[in-house]
């Protein structure tokens, strides 16, 4: 059971219901909230910043005492460095705010390449890509036909390679199957 509205509340309500009525505010809460989720990460960005503030206002501190220092010391080559990227940076921003706001980040993550165990497989292959090119170079396998390139399959080194391609082959063409 809700009380009744007192006088008050109801000249409340009914100034609300006017505001509500305004083509402008309704189309500025329509607009709020089809960015309500980046408003919500907004929110929560300004609650950590601001709960870090003496944190972040130390570090600037210490980072502009920093760059007196580097300025007065006379190294013309981080002076000249920050003025240029300074003139750099405003050419950057749109570019950055086009690849997030495209997707291509969360793309990327999503992907799976930047899982730990990729980056572990693509750097064993890229260390047995550099060595075998050496070894081309300096020992190179001859291999003169089907039966030459039989005998090469004896070798164990050959065999783990060979299977572990063959592996990949095969999960390569399971991803290719969904899609």
């Amino acid at each position: 059971m809700t009380a009744p509205t007192t006088v008050h509340q109801q000249a409340s309500l009914d100034s609300l219901m006017e505001r509500l009525d305004e083509p402008q505010v309704a189309a500025a809460l329509t607009n709020l909230l089809d960015h309500a989720d980046l408003l919500a990460i907004l929110i929560v960005g300004l609650d950590g910043l601001v709960g870090r503030s003496e944190t972040i206002g130390a570090a600037l501190a210490e980072a502009i005492t920093d760059l007196r220092g580097v300025a007065s010391s006379g190294n013309g080559d981080v002076v000249a460095s920050l003025g240029a990227l300074s003139g750099v940076l405003p050419k950057l921003a749109p570019m950055i705010t086009d690849i997030i706001e495209s997707g291509l980040i969360d793309h990327v993550i999503d992907s799976g390449i930047t899982d730990p165990a990729m980056i572990i497989e693509i750097s064993r292959i890229g260390r047995g890509l550099t060595g075998g090119a050496a070894s081309a170079k300096t020992d190179p396998i001859q291999v003169n036909g089907l039966f030459s390139a039989m005998k090469l399959l004896k070798d164990p080194d050959i065999q783990r390679a060979v299977s572990y391609f063959a592996a990949v082959a095969k999960s390569i063409g399971v991803e290719l199957a969904k899609s």
